[in-house]
């Protein structure tokens, strides 16, 4: 084989793997963006449920805690 036939096939190897890297990690950091935007909504969603809570007072925190006790049960029972 010749000499400059197997340096294009390295450079071109080469290059076909960083292509491969650079999608792969626009791809990466696009969900972890998406994903962060979710979480970061969530939060705010939470928060505002908090202060709407907390305005309502006590009863309305306990009765939002029962609510998270009862969903976490659901979830263990899923997981199980």
């Amino acid at each position: 084989m010749p000499r400059a036939f197997d340096e294009a096939n390295r450079a071109r190897i080469k290059n076909d793997f960083e292509d491969r890297v650079a999608k792969s990690r626009a791809r990466l950091e696009s969900e972890l963006r998406s994903q962060l935007r979710q979480l970061a909504e969530s939060a705010e969603r939470a928060l505002a449920r908090a202060r709407e809570a907390s305005a309502a007072g006590a009863g309305a925190i306990e009765a939002e805690l029962r609510r998270i006790d009862r969903l976490r049960a659901d979830a263990v029972r899923l997981g199980s």
